[in-house]
């Protein structure tokens, strides 16, 4: 199926963890998005040290509290890390990809892969500054395109071809683009 557009690429580190962000950002799973609550964790901790800490709660409260939140960033930080480490050992991450987007659906050729699929078997896409995410019927798995590999036009175009055959509704936009 010869496509509209085409589209060389390596995926590198930085643009697989991009990718994985932006996945967990937009998960079904609920403990998947839950680990994205850092930030807002930290103020509901920190809240709650000063509360204990004005209200004269008693030691073991305040530590289990302080225990609590440091299990929390190091889960995260660890999570990282493990992502980090199954990029490095993932073979089917590393070496050229070819994918060709046209109207009868996508192509994609690589290191461990050699795949046509229709549109259908798609269920929306997600894009961020960085990354454009097409969800595979499911939601679980996932092709990711680094923009960096795009030029302004190609990312329209994209874009358009994306809107025009995955549901709008199903579909974000992140950010300022």
């Amino acid at each position: 199926m010869p496509g509209d557009m085409h589209i060389e690429y390596e995926i590198s580190e930085p643009d697989f963890l991009d990718g994985q962000q932006l996945a967990i950002k937009h998960s079904n799973v609920m403990i998947v998005r839950c680990s994205r609550i850092g930030s807002w964790f930290t103020i509901a901790i920190l809240y709650l040290l000063m509360y204990a800490a004005i209200t004269k709660h008693n030691f073991v409260t305040l530590m289990g509290t302080v225990l609590l939140y440091v299990a929390i960033i190091l889960m995260s930080v660890l999570n990282k890390n493990a992502r980090k480490e199954y990029y490095k050992s993932c073979i089917s991450l590393h070496g050229p990809f070819f994918v060709d987007i046209g109207e009868g659906g996508i192509e994609i050729k690589g290191p461990v892969i050699s795949s046509t699929m229709q549109w259908s078997f798609f269920s929306k896409f997600f894009e961020d500054q960085k990354t454009f995410l097409i969800f595979h019927k499911g939601g679980l798995t996932y092709n990711s395109i680094p923009k960096r590999i795009l030029s302004e036009a190609q990312v329209m175009e994209l874009r358009a071809t994306l809107e025009r055959h995955l549901s709008p509704a199903n579909s974000e936009i992140d950010g300022n683009i």
